[in-house]
């Protein structure tokens, strides 16, 4: 049973939640019937810190296709399982206040895109998350919740679940400090997201390991257990906040979402858990405001994007507004440290490699790598490196610039190298390599922006900081 939506309400509101009805609430007030008691959205102001917030929980589940009228918004469909996922997740965990997406977020600006920058913080103050799978995950759900192993086929059908590949997910998810699991198919107990995701972790380390085949083969074969995979990583190193922006961007490959603007949303979720503050930030593009964030917290990563650069950006090393990491690979790292100049960005504990053959070291190094790849490679060992980058993601022109420290492959084609400098991440590494720079050398000691690309080879020892204007 639900009653008509009142316009007037609490929809001003940045931070507003599901409660019980009280006795007292207007008879024009919005509410819904859910696990046998009324509830209405009450607001709360600006997005609390967690340690001032109030108990609640939040739903985390993926909306599909299909919309149904929406009791707290008519002029905004809501998803056939929004529902549905609250049911589930109040008999579950029985709580008395409750962050529902499609009820709570605001309808109207200057709310709205507030409430949407501060997605990361809100999931991070709600003292549970309670995550709402399929119907079809009810088996493996309740087998781990009996302590029994998670089957082949059953990771499959996880891996299908809409919820493991919503952009949302992983903000969702990796702000929480306490993460319950529930299939919408009744009213089960929830399960304790350690155990489960231990229990999904082990299944999917088996099934790699009977399937026979490398990391690689397994993101293509199965991209959303291996995007599954990386989620379980990073929730298990606890504050994802630590991690770096270009870390965060790599996740975010091949995710999907209703709207493009919620991936940036959800990437500016995860790298920061702290409300918002200033009211000039909600006026700021999705992109802009990421990486506004990012430079807040002295991490320039998300430098290492595969984009083209922004056309009114003076040093021309801004990247346009897609963002897309370099190679999607996972990666090592806080941050890339750096600040900014009056006229130029500054990227601190850079290392700098030479023009010329490999050397032995390096030679060894990638030779080593190789051998880790279940894959029948080229003899010549340009083309092995070029052919497992492109596995791993890569979307460069192929192109190299050799080093005696490693091979250097940009994004883009090359008139000549000659003028140019190399300069590679030391904070932020794969295990293959780093993400890097081809410089325009200048004799001022600042350099010009000409592209970005991946290095393979050890990570250089010696670093500096330098100077883009």
């Amino acid at each position: 049973m639900t009653e008509a939506f009142d316009s007037s309400g609490p929809e001003e509101s940045v931070f507003r939640l599901l409660v019980p009805a009280r006795d007292t609430a207007s008879s024009e007030a919005a509410t819904i019937d859910v696990g046998g008691q009324r509830w209405q959205v009450v607001a709360h102001g600006a997005v609390p810190l967690r340690a001032e917030a109030p108990d609640f929980m939040c739903v985390s589940y993926s909306w599909g296709d299909e919309r149904v009228p929406n009791p707290f918004d008519p002029q905004r469909p809501m998803s056939s399982r929004a529902l549905p996922a609250l049911e589930a997740a109040i008999a579950a965990l029985r709580q008395d206040a409750v962050w529902l997406d499609a009820a709570c977020m605001p309808v109207r600006e200057p709310a709205r895109r507030p409430c949407l920058q501060n997605m990361g913080a809100i999931y991070a103050a709600a003292s549970s998350v309670v995550v709402v799978l399929s119907p079809s995950a009810s088996t493996l759900v309740n087998k781990v919740r009996r302590g029994e192993g998670v089957t082949s086929e059953e990771l499959l059908s996880l891996g299908a679940d809409d919820w493991i590949s919503r952009a949302w997910t992983y903000q969702e998810m990796a702000n929480s400090k306490d993460i319950n699991f529930v299939a919408a198919a009744g009213k089960d107990e929830a399960v304790n997201g350690e155990k489960l995701l231990n229990a999904v972790g082990y299944a999917s380390a088996q099934f790699r390991k009977a399937e026979q085949i490398d990391g690689y083969e397994f993101r293509r074969r199965y991209p959303r257990l291996d995007a599954l995979e990386a989620l379980i990583d990073d929730w298990f190193r606890a504050d994802l906040a630590d991690q770096s922006a270009y870390r965060i961007m790599s996740a975010m490959v091949g995710r999907t979402a209703i709207d493009p603007d919620d991936y940036f949303y959800a990437m500016v979720g995860a790298v920061t858990a702290t409300p918002l503050t200033d009211p000039k930030d909600a006026a700021l593009s999705p992109p802009e405001y990421f990486m506004r964030v990012c430079e807040r917290k002295g991490d320039f990563s998300f430098i290492y994007s595969s984009d083209r650069r922004a056309l009114d950006d003076a040093g021309g090393w801004r990247p346009r507004p897609a963002l897309l990491p370099i190679i999607p690979w996972s990666s090592v790292g806080k941050r890339q440290e750096g600040d900014l100049q009056a006229d130029s960005l500054r990227l601190h504990n850079m290392g700098r490699v030479t023009l010329g053959p490999l050397d032995g070291a390096a030679r060894t190094f990638i030779d080593g790598w190789l051998k880790t790849v279940r894959h029948s490679l080229p003899q010549d060992i340009e083309d092995a490196v070029r052919e497992t980058l492109f596995r791993a993601g890569f979307s460069g022109c192929g192109e190299h610039v050799e080093t005696t420290s490693g091979l250097f492959f940009p994004q883009h084609p090359m008139d000549n190298a000659r003028n140019s400098a190399v300069v590679v991440a030391t904070d932020i590494f794969f295990n293959f390599g780093a993400p890097g720079l081809l410089l325009e050398s200048a004799k001022s000691g600042r350099s010009r922006f000409r592209d970005v690309g991946v290095f393979v080879g050890p990570v250089p020892q010696v670093k500096e900081a330098i100077d883009i204007r």
